[in-house]
Formats: structure tokens, sequence, C-alpha cells
């Protein structure tokens, strides 16, 4: 499926849901929430890896189960929510040994028993294509609200735009080594907690469109701020994707008191502010329009 059919079925799909008195976020963001009896909520998310578009077939099979569950536990950090348990069904390649089975079900179960988050259950099929993981979480709210892309009704111009740790280079291999920015959730979510989250998964220019406060009103970037890791370009930060930090707004106010009270090793950087007038990039005082620039799904 192309990019372009892949995101008219995407929104056609969210279009379509069928409205439901317990389900508090629905299709279009990081998770789904569900309003279980009481004020208890799920924050439940899904991500499938496929050979050759997320990960080629050299890759170390241990690595491949990691990432798996590691991009979920990224969108449960991008809610807000704690992880609770995982299930996975992989369509394996007929004549996939069972050394490297095991070795991918590894790569998933140590990383779960990081984060207290045991695989309890899935499926496993054979087909004729290549390695594909499909990877489930549920988690909860650390707090009565979830953190969703589209944010609070008070957000504003002045908003500022902020994000953790360093950016671009994911190519390089960190794509499959990263670790889930759960406990900088976490944090946030205690000070803040922040208007509006997404993770950074298909590029901070493409994704930062898609926080509808950005996309409704506009933002000013400024490049000279963007964190970048030391073997990567700027270009790579604003497009490259699969770098799972947490890309979100706040208030001035509540800004200041996330960076006030932040002791976590991660860093937090702001880089721009939501603003009037479209996406715009902002370096050495001068302006240019911001392209959507990241990741396509092909």
């Amino acid at each position: 499926m192309a990019a372009d059919d892949e995101l008219t079925f995407l929104r056609w799909l969210a279009r379509s849901d069928r409205p439901h008195d317990r389900l508090v976020v629905p299709i279009g963001d990081d998770g789904a929430v569900w309003r279980l009896d009481g004020e208890d909520r799920l924050v439940l998310a899904a991500d499938a890896l496929c050979e050759g578009s997320h990960f080629t077939a050299d890759t170390a099979p241990h690595l491949v189960g990691r990432k798996a569950l590691a991009v979920n536990l990224s969108d449960l950090a991008a809610m807000g929510a704690r992880p609770q348990c995982a299930l996975a069904t992989a369509a394996l390649p007929r004549g996939f040994d069972g050394e490297r089975a095991r070795a991918v079900t590894e790569g998933m179960r140590d990383l779960a028993a990081v984060w207290d988050c045991p695989l309890v259950g899935g499926d496993t099929v054979t087909h004729d294509g290549g390695l594909v993981l499909s990877v489930s979480v549920v988690g909860t709210l650390m707090t009565g609200e979830p953190i969703t892309r589209t944010g609070s009704s008070v957000a504003r111009p002045g908003d500022l735009i902020a994000v953790t740790g360093r950016l671009g280079g994911s190519g390089g291999g960190r794509h499959l080594t990263f670790t889930p920015r759960l406990r900088e959730s976490a944090r946030l979510v205690e000070l803040g907690p922040p208007d509006a989250m997404i993770d950074v998964s298909d590029g901070l220019l493409l994704d930062l469109y898609r926080l509808d406060t950005a996309a409704r009103f506009g933002f000013r970037l400024d490049l000279d701020a963007i964190p970048v890791h030391d073997d990567a370009d700027l270009d790579g930060a604003l497009s490259d994707g699969e770098d799972f930090e947490l890309l979100f707004t706040a208030p001035a106010d509540v800004m200041t008191r996330i960076l006030d009270g932040w002791d976590l090793e991660t860093s937090v950087t702001v880089i721009g502010e939501i603003a009037t007038g479209g996406g715009v990039l902002v370096r050495d005082g001068r302006e240019e329009p911001a392209p959507p620039l990241g990741f396509r799904h092909e």
C-alpha cells in the first residue's frame, strides 16, 4: 500500500469508527483509552514491524524482538501511561528456525522484565514472506486524564514546544536499542502535565504537525535550539524519525515548572512555540516555511 493510500485508509477508519460511551480516546492517537467500571481507564496500543521496512533480514533477532515491544512502550509513554502487560503475534517465514524464534521472544521478554510488562499471550503463524511482528500493550494512566495529540481546549499561541533527549541518526542503530521514555513521561506528568504529547517516530517535523495545536495554529521552530546527536546532522534530526523521544507542548508557566523541577539524566529542551501563521523554521533570525518532512509508510 502506498503512503497516500495508507493515510487515506487511516482517515476513513477514524471517520467510520463507531462511537462507544466507554471509548475516551478513539483511533488516531498513540493509544486508545477505554473506560472500565468506575474511573479506571486502560490505554491500549499496537504496532507492527515488518522485515525490510523496520529491520533487515540480518538484524540480530534479539534486537528485533526488543524493538517490537519498545515501540509500543513508547506509545504508552506518549499517552502518560504505565505498562501492565503485552501480547505478541509473529508471522514467521517458512523455514525460520526455532533458535531465531526463541531469540526474538527473549528480546521482548528481556525488555518486558525491565518495565514489569510481562508477555502474557499471542499467536504464531508461518507464511511465504519475511518476518512480521505485531505487539499489543495494555497500560494504565498515571493520572486521571490521558495526554493526547489533541491537547486541551485552552491550548493557544505562546505555548512552548519541547523535546526530551537528542534527535537524528537513528538509522545508525539507535532505532533498535533506544530506551522508551516511560520514566521521563512519568516525571512530565508529575511536574506538568504537558498539554499535548507524541513520541517522535516518523520525524520531528512530521510528528509536530500531528499535534493538533501545532497544526491548528502553526508554530515557530528554533533550529539552533534542536538537540542533535553528535553523529547526526540537523536534517536528520528534523526528518529521520525513529528517535522515540517525547515531543510535547505546555503553557509557559507549566513549562517553567517542568524545567525547574527536572532531575532526570535525559535532557528536556524547549525548541519553539505555538504561533499563528503556519509552521515556520527560524535560524539566525531568518524564517522559512516548515515542510512536513519525515518517514512516510510505504
